[in-house]
Parts: structure tokens; C-alpha cells; sequence
């Protein structure tokens, strides 16, 4: 049974189709992390511009850099550097948790609204 269901979703700034017919299932023991897409749909939902571009761009490579890693040291199954690898990708998840909530600091308003169109 999914904890988290979303169908259908469509999002309208104006004419703008920021979401069209968005359909998402997250079961119970799932995580799942959308990392590149929030720095898009920031700027959009919240009328506002990210804390750091510069930021963004080097949880970029850290993240790049670090799944690259993963996958490499999976794929010729040495595992010596796989921890390193691991750390690289925790650097780029701290990165963008510390972008977004100093983009959302001192937000007085939240202006996502969500509607399904049938």
C-alpha cells in the first residue's frame, strides 16, 4: 500500500503548465529524492530565487561525482573506495538541504496549490 499518492496533478501559473498530469506512488519503506527538480520548481511555487545558484551547481558534481563512484566500484566489485563514494553523495544531500531551507528561511507564505483536471 502506498504511503503517498498523488494523481493526475496539473499546476497553472496563467497559461504557464508548470505540472502537467503528474502521477506519483511512494510505498511504505520508500525514499524518494527529487533533487535537481526542486531547484526548478522553487523559484516558480515560491516566487522567490534559491539562496545559492553557485551552491546548487556543487551538489551537482558532488552528487555526480559520488553515484558515478557507486555504480564504478559496484560494477568491478571493489569496494575499498565505495565509502567514499557514499560520502560524496551526503556532501551533495547536505548541500541541497542547507540551499533550500536558507530559501525558505524568513518565508512568510506558502503559495503551492495543487488541482487535478479531469
Amino acid at each position: 500500500m502506498a504511503r503517498l499518492t498523488i494523481e493526475r496533478l496539473t499546476k497553472r501559473y496563467g497559461e504557464f503548465r508548470a505540472l502537467d498530469d503528474v502521477s506519483l506512488d511512494v510505498a511504505d519503506g520508500e525514499l524518494i529524492a527529487i533533487l535537481g527538480a526542486s531547484y526548478q520548481l522553487i523559484p516558480i511555487v515560491l516566487e522567490r530565487p534559491v539562496w545559492s545558484e553557485r551552491l546548487g551547481r556543487w551538489e551537482l558534481v558532488a552528487i555526480t561525482l559520488g553515484v558515478v563512484g557507486i555504480v564504478g566500484h559496484v560494477a568491478i566489485a571493489s569496494w575499498s573506495g565505495l565509502v567514499w563514494s557514499a560520502a560524496l553523495v551526503a556532501v551533495g544531500v547536505t548541500l541541497h538541504v542547507v540551499n533550500t531551507a536558507l530559501t525558505l528561511r524568513g518565508l512568510e507564505r506558502w503559495s503551492f496549490t495543487g488541482t487535478t483536471e479531469h
